[in-house]
């Protein structure tokens, strides 16, 4: 029998039985893996972008680097080849022993005329030799991306970079520079992270320019939809046409929050399995507790995330940016956060919160710097992502409209002035 978990919320692995291929992207990336060219995939949290690469491509067949803050360009190709199995020889010596034995014995005797002599000589001589060979995995540029991609030419694999954004940026730079090696080397690369802005390996390096193929992962309404029409049939379920509307409006066009959103709702009326009759729901206070639920387990995250951005960086202290920002993010209309807001609007929302002058390069510096503040934080996924190209301060976590919108937190109270 089907259980709710395996139809609806979050999990790791790819959906059974509600996955969607929304818009061909299913073909699409399996053609770009036929391709010469670097794939990456990017977006807004949960909205399934290392799903689809796991319904295309075995992860049996991938060295997968997951991302982190603390990341050197060292580090990263030798999590690649310590996974590979590989490794180079950093020195040899040779070390020669010679060691041998003599033994015997001589017998005599002498008179005026005779002498008559008897013995018996043995000997042994040996040699032993040992090489010591020192093994280390590769660390430096050129050589290692050398060795890389012959290794993962030798064991067939696909090499895939998880959390990009996790990195620096001045480290998803020097990347996007090795990227181009690797290219040049016949390696193709799947980078996926959190970023809204097209192009931003190309921003950093413009040689990637018809190198790369890029996929922005978004949902649509009909796509979400059939996502809940997938889960009624497996369920035996049906949800009413004002519930699935309202469902879909709390996702703020996010899959991962339809998912909890729906399994909370399933699993309060009582459906754990498929229903042998057709069970029918409408909203009602149903609803309200399925979200009552998930606020509650994800209230401590935004709690946290406020903490981060009322201390900021030490440097920020007396402007306090980083703490203005966040103000304006929990007033502010909800159509900027999803479509992006413009910095010229927040420069002139973020002066109003100060009582001291911003300039627009203190902004602009707090900006640059928005992703590691978070990072190093270990605010896991991002919240906000700065778009340089676009001068956009993007919203990289739409759970957060949820829980603006849902949650019964006093922001005024949570973010004081």
């Amino acid at each position: 029998m089907i259980q709710l978990h395996e139809v609806f919320g979050v999990g790791r692995g790819v959906p059974r039985y509600t996955y969607v291929d929304r818009s061909g992207l299913d073909a699409r990336f399996n053609y770009l893996l036929g391709t010469e060219r670097h794939i990456v995939v990017h977006g807004a949290s949960k909205q399934g972008k290392s799903c689809l690469r796991r319904k295309n491509l075995n992860e049996a067949n991938c060295i997968i680097v997951q991302c982190s803050p603390e990341m050197s360009n060292k580090n990263l190709w030798q999590n690649a080849l310590r996974q590979l199995n590989a490794c180079m020889t950093s020195s040899e010596s040779e070390t020669k022993q010679i060691g041998g034995s003599i033994g015997g014995h001589i017998q005599s005797d002498l008179n005026a005329f005779i002498i008559k002599s008897e013995g018996k000589l043995e000997s042994t001589i040996s040699s032993n030799s040992e090489n010591n060979r020192v093994k280390s995995y590769v660390s430096g540029k050129e050589d290692d991306l050398d060795f890389l991609s012959a290794e993962l030419k030798k064991h067939k694999k696909r090499l895939v970079l998880e959390d990009f954004h996790y990195l620096s940026e001045s480290f998803r730079r020097k990347v996007a520079f090795d990227l181009k090696a690797l290219y040049e080397l016949g390696i193709y690369v799947i980078v996926i992270g959190i970023w809204s802005e097209q192009n931003l390996l190309t921003y950093y390096n413009g040689d990637l320019t018809g190198r790369i193929e890029e996929i922005n992962i978004n949902w649509n309404g009909p796509e979400l939809d059939e996502v809940l029409q997938k889960g009624e049939k497996t369920l035996n379920i049906e949800f009413s046409k004002e519930l699935k509307k309202s469902l879909i409006e709390s996702s703020f066009q996010n899959v991962g929050l339809l998912q909890r959103t729906a399994e909370k709702l399933c699993f309060t009326n009582g459906i754990l399995t498929t229903q042998k009759a057709k069970q029918i729901l409408i909203p009602d206070e149903m609803l309200q507790s399925a979200i009552t639920q998930v606020i509650a387990d994800i209230g401590q995250r935004y709690t946290r995330i406020c903490e981060v951005f009322v201390k900021g960086f030490r440097s920020d202290t007396k402007l306090r940016i980083y703490y203005k920002i966040f103000r304006v993010l929990t007033k502010i209309d909800e159509r900027y956060l999803i479509n992006g807001t413009p910095y010229d609007m927040l420069l002139k929302m973020v002066q109003e919160e100060s009582t001291e002058e911003v300039r627009p390069s203190d902004l602009t510096q707090c900006l640059d710097r928005i992703e590691r503040l978070q990072a190093t934080r270990q605010i896991t996924p991002l919240l906000v992502s700065y778009n340089k190209n676009l001068k956009l301060l993007a919203l990289m976590d739409r759970e957060f409209l949820f829980f603006r919108k849902h949650g019964s937190v006093d922001w005024e109270e949570l973010v004081p002035e």
